[in-house]
């Protein structure tokens, strides 16, 4: 009887485990909404969205951007372009963001100048931020890498201004190459041989950034925008990898391309994904729960589409996300270990 009655058990918490993968694909999107302040959850199963957290902000001295999950903890980057002296960036770490949140700052002031794009660096305990002050020559421009253990702050690839190009120049956001956990993908804005007035006639360009134990990174230059097979591309701002291919969002063509890599890693081909969307596309990840790119615009959008352009789809309206993190859909994840923990009980 008693038997019967487990299996029963097990049944149920299969066909739950069943819906629960279904909602566990949707994947939920935190985001912060940098004009407010706010860290903010979208809900794929229902649609809906809701404000986790807002900081504390009366002197206007916080920008948000990148966001990250390590350990549990979100970590974000705040800063402003042409930042004042000594400067007010930071990043902030968030501790149980769904519910009685605690907030600290793990790094503030230079280096840290206007930190955008924010990846982790697991072999060397660092965040790496992409620090863009802005337009001019200014001290510290590159990636800086912050310890999560104490905060430590140090410049892991300072950006040279001496040599040829294409370069690295200008930099906007970070990802991690998902099969190889000390190399991560990086785009500029500038940097590329097309190098005319105004961003509008400086050519993009893909790099590869390689981190040690000391959290000392070089970069190498994957693929120049400059001269694509649908014109200079030269404005690049969002980058996602998803296997083989990395993904980037550009400004002025409001669209997103692929670049195929080859089996070492290096350019292969490039193609238009998405374009004429208009309305500044930026901040880019992958949901690997839908397998699709979500983007913010600047017309206070998230968005998403397929890998392939099709099935364009707006998902938030009235935000402004400079940065994203995908995560698990948690009723999801709760189900299934409901389902694991029956199944174990009916084979014992």
């Amino acid at each position: 009887m008693s038997i019967r009655i487990m299996t029963a058990a097990a049944i149920v918490a299969v066909a739950g485990a069943t819906e629960a993968s279904a909602a566990f694909q949707n994947g939920d999107i935190i985001f912060v909404d940098t004009p407010n302040d706010t860290v903010n959850i979208y809900r794929a199963a229902s649609g809906t969205t809701e404000t986790l957290y807002q900081f504390n902000d009366p002197n206007n001295t916080i920008r948000l951007a990148g966001i990250t999950r390590v350990n549990g903890r979100f970590y974000v980057n705040s800063g402003f372009a042409s930042p004042s002296t000594p400067s007010e960036a930071a990043i902030f770490e968030l501790r149980k963001l769904f519910g009685n949140t605690m907030e600290s700052t793990l790094a503030s002031s230079n280096p840290l100048l206007n930190p955008i794009g924010i990846a982790y660096h697991r072999g060397s305990d660092r965040l790496l931020s992409v620090n863009n002050p802005g337009p001019g020559s200014q001290p510290d421009e590159g990636i800086i890498g912050t310890r999560i253990s104490d905060g430590d702050v140090k410049i892991s690839f300072a950006e040279d201004t001496t040599p040829p190009l294409p370069r690295y120049q200008a930099g906007f956001r970070i990802t991690r190459d998902l099969g190889n956990a000390d190399q991560f993908f990086a785009v500029t804005a500038n940097g590329g041989v097309l190098n005319g007035p105004g961003d509008e006639g400086k050519g993009s360009v893909l790099h590869r950034i390689t981190v040690d134990a000391n959290g000392d990174a070089t970069q190498a230059v994957i693929y120049d925008f400059s001269a694509t097979p649908f014109g200079p591309v030269t404005f690049v701002r969002g980058v996602a990898a998803v296997g083989n291919d990395v993904y980037v969002t550009d400004s002025f063509t409001g669209g997103i391309y692929r670049i195929a890599l080859d089996a070492n890693g290096d350019f292969d081909s490039i193609s238009l994904v998405i374009d004429n969307m208009g309305a500044d596309p930026g901040e880019l990840q992958y949901n690997q729960y839908t397998n699709k790119l979500v983007f913010g615009m600047n017309n206070n959008t998230i968005n998403q589409v397929s890998l392939d352009g099709t099935g364009f789809e707006t998902l938030v309206m009235g935000v402004a996300p400079r940065g994203m993190y995908i995560i698990p859909t948690p009723g999801g994840v709760a189900l299934l270990g409901l389902a694991g923990l029956a199944i174990t009980r009916r084979r014992r």
